[in-house]
């Protein structure tokens, strides 16, 4: 059996190479597929990535992109379990730019995928290069949600390995946010940039913070000089549209919980410290400071209360009054008492 295989992988090799010098490209992709096949069953997983990359490579002429990506992915991971970095890395970054223009999205993964690899392999520069230009290709495909995205991820890479191209990627992410009228979003990175040792003092810096202040004061015409600079004309001529195509908002397009265009509601009015209506309080009722009332025997009304002398009167008619002027009031009291009257009957029987 492995004879077998053997065998027709040689036949299959061969003929591939011989279509590819004839440029054959429909038979050049059908030999390379089942050359891979082959090297597949036979362990050969090195050979079978290489079998695949002639296949996509073949498609690529034919203008078959579905099945180049189809191949590129399949191959990519052939190199990857085979140990082959390096070269997994550099087959991503060919098909990434051979699909940007037909399959962006296909484009688009293979970018972050070869960033990825780059940020294990320790690799800063090519890391950031590889989210650069998949930022650069959804900003084209005007998918901002996700550009910010990828270009927020390069930023934090940035802040941990910085490159030359680090300030760069700032403004690129300021003018990103822009575009989705995320002022708070922008100015953060803004914020971020500033711990980048070169950022200080230089023309990123200059342009981002010009652009926000007059993004934040509506100044239209700040913010047009500064958007249509000669700075901004030379970055990539995706972001200098990108840039062009940004208008500073009116007050009234500024998204806000309470729209301009309808009258705030009215304020509430304050608490107030005491009931607007209290009934009248008896001098004996005590306040939540002073001390409980002494017991009475005579109920009260809270509308109608008693004048003080006459509570005191009920409220002591048991304790012997020893003022001089209470006399009076004293003897009037013994008169309705029954004691008195005892005391008389006993005396005629004696």
């Amino acid at each position: 059996m492995v004879k077998l295989l053997i065998r027709r992988l040689r036949c299959v090799w061969f003929a591939a190479t011989s279509f590819k010098n004839a440029k054959d490209h429909a038979k050049n992709l059908e030999c390379s597929v089942k050359a891979g096949e082959c090297h597949l069953k036979l362990k050969g997983i090195f050979q079978a990535a290489k079998s695949f990359e002639q296949g996509a490579m073949a498609a690529k002429e034919l203008g078959d992109f579905k099945k180049l990506a189809e191949l590129v992915n399949r191959a990519y991971l052939l190199y990857i379990e085979n140990g082959t970095s390096d070269t997994a890395g550099n087959l991503l970054d060919r098909g990434g730019r051979m699909l940007e223009e037909q399959l962006p999205e296909q484009a688009v993964a293979m970018y972050k995928k070869a960033a990825d690899l780059a940020q294990i392999q320790d690799k800063a520069g090519n890391a950031s290069e590889m989210f650069d230009r998949a930022g650069r290709l959804l900003v084209k495909m005007e998918k901002y949600n996700d550009a910010a995205k990828v270009l927020e991820e390069l930023l934090q890479h940035e802040l941990s390995s910085p490159t030359a191209a680090a300030r760069r990627y700032v403004l690129l992410l300021v003018l990103i946010h822009l575009k989705r009228d995320d002022y708070v979003a922008a100015r953060k990175a803004y914020e971020e940039g500033t711990q980048l040792p070169d950022f200080i003092g230089s023309g990123e810096l200059g342009i981002a913070r010009t652009l926000l202040d007059a993004f934040d004061t509506y100044d239209a015409e700040a913010f047009k000089t500064a958007a249509t600079g000669p700075f901004i004309r030379q970055l990539d001529p995706a972001y200098a549209r990108l840039a062009r195509s940004l208008k500073v908002p009116d007050g009234d397009d500024i998204p806000s919980v309470t729209p301009k265009t309808q009258p705030l509601p009215p304020p509430k009015p304050a608490a107030a410290s005491v009931p607007a209506a209290v009934a009248p309080i008896s001098p004996t009722a005590s306040s939540p400071s002073s001390s409980p009332p002494a017991k009475s025997t005579t109920p009260f009304s809270v509308a109608e209360p008693q004048p003080p002398a006459m509570h005191e009167r009920t409220t002591r008619d048991a304790v012997p009054l020893t003022s001089p002027g209470q006399a009076e009031g004293s003897v009037a009291h013994q008169e309705v008492s029954p004691e008195p009257a005892n005391n008389d009957d006993d005396d005629d029987l004696t």
